[in-house]
């Protein structure tokens, strides 16, 4: 019995982390609307946006990685059918995201 729990545990350990992708595939299976779906995607790349800010990054480093988030993003919400909003495509310098940030 103990080695079932321990085999059980360590298969849940090595199970691969789920992305994005997988997450909007999963809401569209289940029925969510796009609008659902586009505050997942809102939130989610706040957090991923809110991470590259606090790394400390150069401009020109933060720019080529929010670029690099910005288009995977886009394809998410093309795969969902509706417009990314201007929030997100415009979030790819350290001076607009500190107005997004300190706006609330």
């Amino acid at each position: 019995m103990t080695n079932d729990i321990k085999k059980i545990c360590i298969s849940v350990v090595k199970e691969p982390q789920r992305g994005r992708n997988w997450v909007v595939s999963t809401m569209l299976m289940k029925g969510e609307s796009p609008e659902m779906i586009s505050k997942y995607l809102i939130e989610s790349f706040s957090e991923d946006i809110h991470r590259l800010y606090k790394v400390g990054y150069t401009e020109q480093a933060f720019t080529q990685y929010a670029n690099a988030k910005i288009t995977q993003y886009k394809k998410l919400y093309e795969l969902i059918g509706i417009e990314m909003p201007d929030s997100i495509q415009n979030a790819n310098t350290i001076t607009k995201v500190k107005t997004i940030f300190h706006q609330g």
